[in-house]
């Protein structure tokens, strides 16, 4: 990947049900310069969050408590032009499903995998014709 792209101004939406893990994923973001960090450890919480805020990267964990899962929600992101990242430690199976459509990392994750992953996430949606007919609408303002 020859393109390097900045993270500082992203918003990030961090969803994970292990506290710990926010917290570990939230520093490991932190560590590649993400200053705007919206985290949630249920369902509910995250679909508030991308209701009341302008989302640039998903980091969504497949699997929640209770059953939940964040597919649908990452489809959703996805078909707004907002780049998606799952995770999980879910079976190859399910992680080739996932990551045709979206980029996915298996746990545990680390700064280096989130970075490629992020930055091929982006990478995927500022590439994608629903983003350029997006920003040809939205004119020369648009966000990048």
């Amino acid at each position: 990947m020859n393109k390097t792209i900045s993270f500082e101004e992203k918003i990030v939406l961090l969803v994970e049900d292990e506290l710990f893990l926010v917290e570990k994923i939230s520093d490991q973001l932190a560590a590649l310069g993400v200053r705007h960090i919206l985290t949630a450890t249920n369902l509910s919480d995250a679909e508030e969050l991308v209701a009341a805020h302008v989302i640039d990267v998903a980091l969504l964990d497949v699997n929640l408590a209770r059953g939940d899962t964040t597919k649908d929600l990452g489809a959703g992101l996805a078909s707004r032009s907002v780049a998606v990242v799952f995770f999980s430690g879910i079976s190859a199976a399910d992680s080739v499903s996932l990551s045709t459509r979206h980029e996915f990392i298996e746990k545990p994750l680390s700064v280096s995998r989130l970075k490629t992953a992020i930055q091929r996430a982006l990478l995927r949606v500022s590439t994608s014709p629903a983003a350029c007919a997006e920003r040809k609408m939205a004119g020369p303002e648009a966000r990048q």
